[in-house]
């Protein structure tokens, strides 16, 4: 399995396998804290082999500085493959309303793959003057 794309963005959508995404971003700004941001979108875009068919685990957790999980999802992907592809790409989006953060720093977005950390999306929240 290959990550093609691990975005956070201010809005996704799939369109019969069509990624479409807006505005893909690492950093929210704000002159106090807490904050809340309004709407963003995770997208994933995963390309698995023939050999790969089948069900997958999917695990996506929003983790601060010091460990604490704000969002914390499991999800599962049965992949089907075409007679003629030995590929097949998956699209997977998380839209999310009202992220609240409560302190500035560094924020994660750890994503596990059947069990296994398979990568990680960095979100700064900063201030700004």
């Amino acid at each position: 399995m290959q990550i093609e794309a691990f975005l956070l963005a201010d809005s996704a959508s799939d369109y019969q396998g069509k990624l479409c995404l807006l505005g893909a971003f690492d950093t929210i700004g704000a002159k106090q804290v807490p904050v809340t941001h309004r709407h963003a979108a995770v997208v994933l875009r995963l390309r698995f082999d023939q050999i790969e068919q089948g069900r997958h685990t999917v695990k996506l957790v929003l983790i601060d500085d010091d460990g604490k999980s704000l969002v914390d999802l499991d999800g599962e992907v049965n992949v089907g493959f075409p007679a003629e592809r030995d590929s097949a790409a998956v699209n997977l989006l998380l839209n999310m309303n009202d992220l609240k953060f409560a302190n500035f720093g560094n924020y994660n977005f750890d994503l596990a793959i059947d069990g296994q950390l398979r990568a990680r999306l960095p979100l700064y929240v900063v201030k700004i003057p």
